[in-house]
């Protein structure tokens, strides 16, 4: 803000930015401590371990960037339904494409199972019906469809409600 602070305009601006932000990180926060809050209360080991995670994972990404796959699927249920009450944001994009690398160095380091990540995949689609994309092609043309791309499929066959998963395909 320092180069903003000899005009009103910007700095007012910048600063809206920042409560903005400052608030997403509140509320992010308040959900790692009703999660963990709740964790504490719960007799079911099932449970508890699960809200345990969940107050893990909130804790992390409220002033970090997500570093596994189920922290970047949480990551994406408060930014798109962030981006629905700003401005009725409803798409989220080639989900099999930005998630792939967390996906691939998690099941690589044995942190996921695909059974798991489906789950974790069917959590993220029922919150928002966000439109979403799968397969297609990258930039150069070869094939994007991955194993990601199915259990994004598979997900959205487990919730069994309409949503709005695109399949992109292309000649080959």
């Amino acid at each position: 803000q320092q180069v903003y602070r000899d005009d009103p305009e910007k700095l007012e601006f910048l600063t809206g930015e920042e409560d903005i932000l400052l608030g997403i990180q509140s509320w992010v926060r308040r959900n790692a401590d009703e999660a963990a809050r709740l964790a504490a209360e719960e007799t079911d080991e099932e449970c508890r371990a699960n809200l345990e995670e969940i107050a893990r994972i909130n804790y992390n990404i409220v002033s970090e960037p997500p570093k596994t796959f189920h922290e970047c699927c949480q990551f994406l249920v408060y930014f798109l339904l962030q981006a629905v009450m700003f401005n009725g944001s409803g798409a989220g994009g080639a989900i099999d494409a930005f998630l792939k690398p967390y996906f691939d160095a998690d099941i690589a380091a044995g942190i996921l199972t695909e059974e798991k990540a489906t789950y974790i995949l069917a959590s993220l689609l029922v919150k928002d019906n966000q439109y979403f994309e799968i397969g297609g092609c990258w930039p150069d043309g070869t094939d994007r469809t991955s194993r990601l791309s199915y259990l994004v499929l598979e997900a959205s066959h487990w919730l069994k409600i309409p949503n709005a998963i695109c399949v992109r395909v292309h000649k080959d």
